[in-house]
């Protein structure tokens, strides 16, 4: 199972959906609320990986081309803008608590010629 907005299984999906409403709505009319843990693997069950292989690469390669605008960047000029993310693992936790906060999250991105 792919991990989305944090989530590791359905039920994580539906309760980022609700904690996250509010901020969701902004985005989305949500006529029927969130969606339950059920309905998400249902839904995602039913998307050929390709399909969403091909809808990703289009994605990306929108924000690509938004982001090359923001930057200045011209495709003559550089050839590859390299992107990497990465979650730090065990920086999520306060010291002497069982209490987790968010891993660290990091995002580089390199310009290349």
């Amino acid at each position: 199972m792919a991990v989305l907005g944090g989530a590791e299984n359905w039920e994580d999906m539906e309760l980022f959906g609700r904690s996250y409403q509010k901020w969701l709505k902004k985005f989305l009319k949500l006529e029927n609320g969130i969606p339950s843990h059920d309905t998400f693997r249902r839904v995602f069950g039913l998307i050929r990986p390709i399909q969403l292989e091909g809808a990703t690469v289009a994605y990306m390669s929108d924000i690509i081309g938004r982001l090359k605008k923001v930057l200045k960047v011209n495709d003559t000029d550089k050839r590859h803008i390299c992107v990497d993310g990465k979650e730090s693992r065990s920086t999520g936790r306060k010291r002497d608590t069982c209490e987790e906060i968010r891993n660290l999250q990091t995002l580089h991105m390199f310009l290349k010629r």
